[in-house]
């Protein structure tokens, strides 16, 4: 193998639009580099609306930021709860949903069309 060459995965990574890696990258990378972002955005979108002096607007805004926190805690909970059953060390039976992985887990999981293109282009030129 020459020093250019991708590394050779024992796994056959699965291939995604562009437009799907780049969000799930994008809210993994926000999820665990910067998680205060949405309650930042939340805040402001309350604000706005106080601005604008609609303060149904701005309860509707924090009731439905409540309702999604509270989805988001009970599908953690619930992922904690399934790997908690596995026996010690041994695998899922069902993989992690790709937006709930580490980045190094979603890099090791799939690519995108264009970095697939491009290793297939550069192992026919080797």
């Amino acid at each position: 193998l020459s020093p250019l060459s991708p590394p050779m995965s024992k796994q056959r990574r699965d291939v995604l639009s562009e437009e799907e890696y780049t969000s799930t990258l994008s809210s993994i990378v926000q999820r665990d580099y910067f998680p205060d972002l949405l309650t930042l955005e939340k805040q402001a979108a309350v604000l706005a609306q106080r601005q604008l002096r609609d303060f149904k607007g701005a309860v509707a805004v924090r009731r439905a930021a409540r309702q999604l926190q509270n989805h988001e805690d009970s599908l953690a909970e619930q992922e904690k709860i399934e790997e908690n059953s596995l026996d010690g060390g041994s695998l899922r039976k069902i993989p992690r949903p790709l937006h709930r992985e580490s980045i190094g887990g979603f890099h090791a999981r799939v690519t995108s069309e264009d970095n697939h293109e491009f290793e297939q282009n550069l192992q026919n030129e080797l």
